[in-house]
């Protein structure tokens, strides 16, 4: 039987003491993600035109369906505009709320080219749409509005897919804010008014980011071979990797 010296055993406990400890910080992620899945709801914009805060006769929990949620989407929330949102030819979404929340919202089956827009004129009043998961939006979107997307995962793996829709039109544009300690990968060109990386990791996969005005601080950006157009831009970098 082997002896072990202070020393040794100072460090099979130092061992011992942080397996435990990465045992304990997966479990409790786990159950945060566990719980979050349990939480979550899905909610289908359908009736056309309206507000964003109209939960009761907008907001149901199927596609095309009758029966509705009770409170606009939260956090954990996974948004849906499909082919049974939109009835008629540009009808619109206000989004009425200052600060709206869903998981992830996907545009991709909409039809009927429908207008987003806000209740305010004001950018400096324009709406914070705050995503916790994936972005997907449609070609067929027609944005009349100045909003801010914040991204808020700390999940790896989140997309975000543009779908071709030029977000940097003038007042008619968004910008992009990245706070959680995720992932994003992009799934095509992206054009927008700005980017703000303040945490995270950023994956282009090839595919063009265009924008106005570019901040990042304390993050990761991956840019394999893709092409950077920032033609007005301000860059503060602290860590970044090329790739």
């Amino acid at each position: 039987m082997k002896r072990y010296t202070q020393n040794e055993t100072t460090r099979n406990g130092r061992n011992l003491s942080c397996k435990f400890k990465f045992v304990l910080v997966l479990t409790f992620f786990s159950f945060q993600s566990l719980t979050n899945q349990l939480l979550a709801s899905d909610y289908y914009w359908v009736n056309g035109t309206g507000k964003w805060s109209e939960f009761y006769m907008h907001w149901a929990t199927s596609s095309g369906g009758s029966v509705f949620h009770t409170q606009v989407p939260t956090l954990n929330d996974n948004v849906f505009f499909d082919v049974n949102s939109f009835t008629s030819n540009f009808d619109t979404l206000n989004i009425d709320i200052d600060n709206v929340f869903c998981n992830t919202m996907d545009w991709s089956l909409v039809l009927n080219n429908p207008v987003i827009s806000s209740s305010s004129d004001n950018i400096s009043a324009s709406p914070f749409i705050s995503i916790y998961g994936s972005l997907v939006l449609n070609p067929l979107i027609h944005w009349n509005l100045f909003a801010l997307f914040v991204f808020e995962s700390n999940q790896l793996g989140n997309t975000i897919n543009s779908a071709g829709l030029d977000l940097a039109s003038g007042n008619n544009a968004a910008g992009f804010q990245f706070n959680g300690a995720g992932s994003w990968e992009l799934m095509n060109d992206l054009k927008l008014f700005g980017v703000t990386l303040n945490n995270g990791t950023f994956i282009s996969n090839d595919y063009t980011l265009f924008s106005d005005m570019y901040i990042t601080q304390n993050q990761i950006l991956i840019f394999p071979h893709c092409i950077w157009e920032l033609p007005q831009f301000t860059v503060t970098l602290e860590s970044m990797v090329l790739m």
